[in-house]
Order: structure tokens, then sequence, then C-alpha cells
């Protein structure tokens, strides 16, 4: 089942550098959605790979939006 985690930056390039990271690691970049304008990034992914997903939003001071 997959899920949508939301992280909120305060500069537009961590949320860049964080989905180069997610890319790397694996993540479809058709499933990383960067929202310059509300200064949030989403990514759908599957419930079991969240924990990845929230070390790169601490990687990058990416703060989790609830």
């Amino acid at each position: 089942m997959n899920t949508t985690l939301t992280g909120r930056f305060e500069q537009v390039d961590q949320a860049r550098v964080a989905r180069k990271d997610m890319i790397a690691a694996g993540i479809p970049q058709e499933k990383i959605y960067i929202d310059e304008e509300r200064q949030e990034i989403k990514v759908i992914i599957p419930e079991e790979e969240s924990r990845q997903i929230r070390e790169a939003f601490r990687n990058h001071d990416i703060s989790e939006a609830q």
C-alpha cells in the first residue's frame, strides 16, 4: 500500500538535494514532487520505504508535515 510523506523546507535547494539522494537510492523521480511556492516536498512510496524517506528528510533538515 502506498503512502504520501510530506516535508517542509526553508530553502528549495534542501528539497532538490534530498530529491537527488532519493533518486540515487532507487525512488522513482516521478514519485517525488517539489512545490516551491508552498515549500513542500511530497513523496509517494510504499509504506515499507517510509523510513528511508524520513531519513532523507532528516539529513537535509526537512521537517515532516503531518
